[in-house]
This record gives structure tokens, sequence and C-alpha cells, in this order.
């Protein structure tokens, strides 16, 4: 719902959701409150996360509540810019303006500006999408996740 306000501010922006849940009804009628309906795209669930990521121009983790961050993650893959709220995944994997653009939760005005700002400054997000993807290359690939929980099995048996 946070991301649906701040489309308001954001012309030009198409906002796609993709996934399922209880709250379907309630975002397309504050899409429509908001005036935002013709630009939000409620997809359901997908299997085409790739394709997904391909199209878009930046990655919005607009979630109160990201206990890990795993969608930063994986758009840091694909070599996406991401806006998100200062939820608690994120704010331990973003380094502000370096990798990612961080709001504080709830801040419809400033998760706004940050996407704005994201899609009007192409060095900023060209810069954003490098530095996340390193972060990838360096922390989060299966080679180096893998080599971190041997390490860790290493010295826990010993």
């Amino acid at each position: 719902d946070t991301l649906i306000r701040g489309l308001v501010d954001v012309g030009g922006a198409y906002l796609w959701i993709a996934g399922a849940g209880d709250l379907k009804d309630d975002l397309l009628k504050l899409s429509g409150e908001c005036g935002v309906a013709d630009r939000v795209r409620l997809l359901g669930w997908r299997r085409d996360v790739a394709n997904l990521f391909a199209t878009c121009d930046v990655f919005c983790a607009s979630s109160r509540h990201e206990p890990l961050g795993n969608m930063v993650i994986e758009a840091w893959a694909h070599g996406k810019p991401v806006v998100a709220q200062a939820s608690q995944g994120p704010v331990q994997l973003i380094e502000q303006g370096e990798n990612g653009l961080l709001s504080a939760l709830e801040d419809v005005s400033a998760l706004a500006s940050d996407l704005r700002t994201v899609l009007d400054d192409k060095a900023l997000s060209g810069t954003l999408s490098a530095n996340g993807r390193a972060t990838f290359d360096t922390s989060f690939t299966e080679d180096v996740v893998v080599a971190k929980y041997k390490a860790f099995f290493d010295e826990v048996a010993r």
C-alpha cells in the first residue's frame, strides 16, 4: 500500500506487483482511490521472475516486514537498482547510496522521491545496479555461500 500511494508522485511509472495473497482486492481498491489504477498491474503468482527483472527499470522492496531481504539479493543478481523501505532485511544489506536507496518505513514521500531519483538519474541507476551486482558477486553467489557454510561447519567440527 505504501508503494501504491507513492506511485501517485512518480508520474509515468508503472507498478507491477508479483505474487498472490489476501490483499488483492484491497490493493485494487487503493489503486483506484489513489487514481493510479491504470498504472498498477497485479500479476499474481509468477514463475518467470527472470523475465520480470529483465523488463523492469528499478526494483522496489516496499515490505514493512522483510526479515532477510532475499528479494534485494535477487534484484542485485539481475543487475537492477534497488529502492527499499528500511525494514530489517534491506537495512542489513543495503549501503545507502552505494548499492541501493533506503527510505524510512511508512514514508510515502521518501519512497516516491527515491523512485523518481533512480528513474530520472541514469548515472545513479547504473551505479546502484553495478554496485548491487558486485555485492551479489562477492557475498551471495552459490560458490561464496557454500564456502561460508563449509568454513562454519569446519569451525563447529573443531
